[in-house]
């Protein structure tokens, strides 16, 4: 069940959402 949902560090986070984390 648990490799059916990809890890979020997985996932590569698109710019938009780094300029939010960066904030």
């Amino acid at each position: 069940m648990s490799d059916q949902i990809p890890n979020p560090k997985n996932i590569e986070i698109p710019d938009e959402v780094k300029t939010h984390t960066d904030d």
